[in-house]
């Protein structure tokens, strides 16, 4: 499940006022972005947002103007083998004192007398105190073990 950030909506805000297609403007994100929308996420996106589509293609004074079908439709979507996402590259850890506001607040090593507690200093998501990767790691439902039988 792709989740849209506020770059995802303000593309799509865009691509409709400059008169593009739902079709056309998920595909530009898609470009953009390296997501994999489709047509009809980009449609129920522009709802939720309460976005107005003026002057459609083929609509002229409310009637919509049918077009002939294309003979050839593709089978598959082209979001079904989405690109490999590129390696993010690895923050440097951070103390205490180094943290700001958009650093991930996961502990990656403890304070010794050497040296202070360094902090995963990764991007944190929105709402959470943590990085992806450890939020992932710190929520993940546990699983049962052998012989457990609750």
């Amino acid at each position: 499940m792709l989740l849209w950030t506020n770059e995802h909506d303000a593309l799509l805000r865009c691509s409709l006022s400059e008169g593009l297609s739902f079709e056309q403007a998920a595909d530009r994100i898609n470009r953009e972005f390296g997501t994999c929308y489709t047509r009809n996420s980009a449609i129920g996106r522009g709802h939720r947002l309460h976005l107005e589509v003026r002057n459609k293609p083929g609509h002229h004074n409310g009637l919509l103007v049918l077009k002939p079908k294309s003979r050839a439709r593709p089978v598959r979507s082209k979001c079904m083998n989405p690109p490999a996402p590129e390696p993010e590259p690895q923050p440097e850890p951070v103390t205490f004192a180094e943290l700001k506001d958009h650093h991930c607040r996961a502990m990656v090593s403890d304070k010794t007398e050497e040296r202070p507690a360094l902090f995963c200093g990764a991007r944190r998501l929105k709402d959470s105190p943590w990085c992806a990767k450890h939020y992932k790691r710190f929520t993940s439902v546990p699983r049962p073990r052998q012989g457990d039988h609750r």
